[in-house]
């Protein structure tokens, strides 16, 4: 078995550390490999603080107040303070786990929050950015550099908000394709002032047409066409306020190469022309 793991200068106690005082803070963080190891787990008594185990290869068995639960590649798994339990890591196969231990008075109400507290398992797949998360706190711990106690805090609720939106999307190729629309909308936020068609867009993500417009409103909640009009908009509401430029000037840095248009799309969307928009908002 090779550990790197970190501890907090709060988890002194065996048993682990519970805080009433401080709303969320990390007590310990870990990386475990088991080369074909047998390793046995075992706290009748449970924690005092709040435990998840994140399986990255492998399987494991659990017993968490007697009830089994057989844990996969790709879960996670949560053990509430004081629950007694038992992890077992086989010596059949190799076994990968990052795991973190921590407390707060704020915890239930960001599981709660997040949907993560209403059952003990769930599936994430292979999401890189929950290795990294688990790394930069670990790293955290180790070095104790001012204010890490804080930086972990984030870091941990990005670990929790991720597992949250993983657990949601993750059915089959359904994430890759998310992941693909996510990117789709940043490129859009990027290069909104260029001409799109659907094709283009739907083609970067190796969607059909039909298909990646019902995907992408299902994300975003509007059309691509939308969408892209929406940047435009926010983007030349903006620069109406902020500064004195042109009204076609405007128009042009946000994609509309002919001023009319751009005014007549402006008033359509934002209820009144830019010349308005800016004379009410200015004085």
């Amino acid at each position: 078995m090779i550990s790197n793991s970190g501890y907090s200068e709060y988890n002194q106690e065996p048993q682990g550390y519970e805080s009433n005082d401080e709303f969320f803070i990390v007590n310990s963080c870990g990386n475990d490999k088991f080369y074909h190891t047998n390793f046995w787990q075992k706290r009748i008594k449970g924690r005092k603080d709040y435990y998840l185990i994140y399986v990255k290869k492998g399987i494991l068995s659990c017993n968490i107040n007697k009830t089994p639960y057989r844990i996969n590649t790709g879960q996670v798994i949560m053990i509430d303070p004081n629950e007694s339990y038992e992890v077992y890591y086989s010596d059949k196969v190799y076994q990968e786990v990052f795991w973190i231990n921590f407390t707060g008075y704020g915890v239930k109400s960001i599981l709660n929050q997040l949907n993560i507290i209403s059952k003990k398992s769930y599936f994430v797949g292979n999401s890189p950015n929950i290795d990294n998360l688990f790394i930069n706190i670990i790293k955290e711990l180790q070095i104790r550099n001012q204010s890490y106690t804080v930086i972990c805090s984030g870091y941990l609720v990005e670990l929790l908000a991720t597992i949250c939106r993983c657990k949601k999307c993750n059915h089959g190729n359904t994430l890759a394709s998310e992941s693909e629309l996510h990117e789709i909308m940043i490129y859009l936020n990027e290069s909104y002032n260029h001409n799109h068609t659907i094709e283009e867009l739907a083609k970067k993500c190796n969607l059909s047409t039909y298909y990646f417009i019902r995907k992408f409103k299902k994300i975003s909640g509007y059309s691509p066409q939308k969408y892209l009009l929406k940047i435009r908009m926010d983007n030349a509401k903006k620069m109406l306020i902020e500064s004195n430029l042109s009204i076609a000037n405007i128009g042009y840095m946000v994609g509309f190469k002919n001023a009319l248009y751009f005014s007549k799309a402006f008033k359509e969307f934002v209820g009144k022309s830019p010349s308005q928009y800016r004379k009410d908002l200015i004085l």
